[in-house]
């Protein structure tokens, strides 16, 4: 019987949850007010914070590359003298 209990409670908080979450106007196609410009700046902040990210990664790996063909040309350079 507790375990009946319990399963009724989380799924009355998921329904409820649930209904809250789809409440947003954006959702039901109202794009007056601050809503729709907030989304916008938020999409284009992290669509700049996704290229940032990517363009260090890229960075990082012409870099390497580079790093690679130099050793490869003096490998002499890069030796550790004992």
């Amino acid at each position: 019987m507790r375990n009946r209990s319990r399963a009724v409670m989380v799924l009355a908080l998921a329904l409820a949850i649930c209904a809250t979450s789809a409440a947003c106007p954006v959702c039901y196609g109202e794009t007056e007010g601050g809503n729709g410009s907030a989304i916008n700046a938020a999409v284009l902040v992290l669509l700049g914070l996704t290229g940032t990210v990517l363009g260090f990664f890229g960075a990082l790996f012409l870099r390497i590359k580079n790093r690679i063909q130099t050793i490869q040309r003096s490998p002499t350079e890069f030796t550790s003298k004992n």
